[in-house]
Formats: C-alpha cells, structure tokens, sequence
C-alpha cells in the first residue's frame, strides 16, 4: 500500500553499488518521471557501498519526504543479480521493473 492507502501499481528496483555522485540526479529522475503515473515504489538496494551512497540515500528520502522510497542495506557487497533479487523479495506491487 502506498502512504495515502491506495494499492502500489509498481515497485521499481535498483540496485547501488558506490552511487553516491549519481544519486541526486536518479532520485530527482525516478520522482519526475513515476510520480505522475500512480501510487509506486522504488527500491534502492545498497549492494554494500563504501561511499556515501547509503547516507545521501536515507538524507535524500528525509529531506524530501519520499514515501515512495526504500531503502535495503545489503550487509556486503554480493554482486548486482544478488542486490536484484533481494529488492525483488521486498517489493510490494504486483507489478516489478528493475533499472541497471
């Protein structure tokens, strides 16, 4: 369920791996773009970064008031098909896209 209640259409995941410049412009991108289109989700799984990724992630969601993030901290860095699944295993919506 979205923040207003209403059924999620879709959940995106990404996964992150050392993003921490890119994240800005992704999550600005993301809003933009599928805000209009429904109640949805974007999972952003931090493959375990070693940079600032988690944080501009969590400051990202708090600063804007995101409700449509969230955020899965892997405890280490296991590879981009295994940051894909473990998004996938916590998505919501009946529908799921993934972005690379």
């Amino acid at each position: 369920m979205a923040a207003n209640g209403a059924p999620l259409r879709f959940s995106l995941v990404v996964p992150i791996h050392n993003e921490e410049e890119n994240l800005q412009q992704l999550l600005e991108e993301i809003e933009q773009v599928l805000l209009p289109h429904g109640p949805f989700e974007a999972v952003l799984v931090d493959d375990g970064s070693t940079d600032g990724s988690l944080e501009r992630m969590r400051r990202w969601k708090a600063e804007r008031a995101a409700h449509w993030l969230r955020i899965v901290k892997l405890q280490r860095n296991g590879g981009q098909s295994a940051a894909v699944m473990a998004g996938v295993e916590v998505a919501r919506a009946p529908l799921i896209a993934t972005l690379d």
